[in-house]
Order: C-alpha cells, then structure tokens, then sequence
C-alpha cells in the first residue's frame, strides 16, 4: 500500500506510535541489534523521565565502527548526533 502525502500534511499521519528506545548505559552493540531487530534507524535514549538524544546508523557507521570501538550509548561526544554534526 502506497500513501501519498504532501508537504503539507501534519506528520502525525505517517509518524510510528511504537517507540523503541536505549538508555545511556546501553551498549552500542545492543542499540545496533535493536535496531536491526525492529528495522529502525534510529533510537531516542531515554535518562529518567525524557529522552536526552538519539543515536542513529550513521552515529555507529561513522563514529564507532570505522573506530572499532563498543561504548556505552551515553558517550555522546562520541556517539549522539549534534547539530553541527557532518
């Protein structure tokens, strides 16, 4: 099924409900397999009661796999997309 939506159209219409999210303390690998797992490309990583930034496949292509390294989640120098981000 093809859904055809403009620019216009609130994102609430093609938005997912079910969230799957990481804490801080989680292994890079973990996120990776969840995200595998639930065919997602990304994950918020929840601290308490919010989340407090997202890791994405290209945070772990590039900053860790091209680096060889397992790091917790919450290495956001490391890992988290910033917005000046390349």
């Amino acid at each position: 099924m093809v859904i055809r939506l403009s620019v216009e159209e609130p994102l609430a219409r093609i938005m997912v409900e079910t969230v799957f999210t990481v804490t801080g303390e989680a292994m890079v690998a973990d996120a990776a397999a969840l995200m595998a797992e639930k065919r997602v490309s990304c994950l918020p990583i929840s601290m308490g009661q919010g989340a407090v930034g997202v890791v994405t496949e290209k945070d772990i292509i590039q900053k860790v796999v091209t680096g060889g390294k397992d790091l917790p989640v919450s290495e956001r120098s490391l890992l988290v997309s910033r917005r000046n981000d390349p």
